[in-house]
């Protein structure tokens, strides 16, 4: 493999990564140390231009590498073709392109993969980095709530909580009443019906 695709083959490792270490499911406390490490770089004007830079570097090779896969394989057909017709074996040939397109195909995927694996990183930290955001501002409201609570409410919900507590103790007397007269049916009731 040439030094570029080596290059390409270890910027696509990397971004598998950071795409595990953003989706796997770390506390809030973990997570968010992590996405500020994570986006610091982005911030810089400069990482941004040479980050889209080598991406526009691992496109020409992705269209270089699908290229060579559509050359080979009508290098391929054109000696499939020819070979049927002559009568010689040409096995050495035959295996060279062969081998020739593995390695084209190769390329056309990591080059693939690796700028996928860029459109699928920006997309899941901006959501991730959104979930995060919202999180915070629930939390937040949440604990205003609780600490801001307006003395009004608070005593009408203690008063009707008061009255919910009567009507509960009302309703329990009710139920051994008629608890008590229906035993006193079911004893005054002639056995033999």
């Amino acid at each position: 493999m040439s030094l570029f695709l080596n290059l390409v083959c270890g910027l696509m490792f990397f971004e598998m990564g950071l795409f595990s270490a953003m989706t796997i499911p770390f506390p809030p406390k973990i997570r968010k140390p992590i996405l500020n490490i994570v986006s610091l770089p982005f911030k810089s004007i400069h990482f941004q231009v040479a980050y889209k830079c080598i991406l526009g570097f691992i496109l020409i090779l992705f269209i270089d590498s699908v290229n060579k896969v559509i050359k080979v394989s009508s290098d391929l057909t054109s000696f499939d073709s020819a070979a049927s017709s002559a009568l010689g074996n040409n096995s050495v040939d035959r295996t060279d392109i062969l081998l020739r397109r593995f390695y084209a195909q190769r390329n056309m995927y990591i080059c693939g993969f690796t700028l996928f694996l860029t459109l699928i990183l920006s997309r899941t930290y901006a959501l991730v980095d959104e979930v995060m955001v919202l999180k915070e501002q629930r939390y937040s409201k949440v604990a205003n709530s609780a600490d801001a609570a307006d003395p009004d409410e608070v005593s009408k919900l203690k008063a009707q909580l008061t009255e919910k507590e009567e009507n509960i103790q009302i309703l329990k007397k009710q139920a051994e009443h008629l608890s008590k007269d229906y035993e006193e049916l079911i004893a005054k009731k002639p056995k033999n019906e």
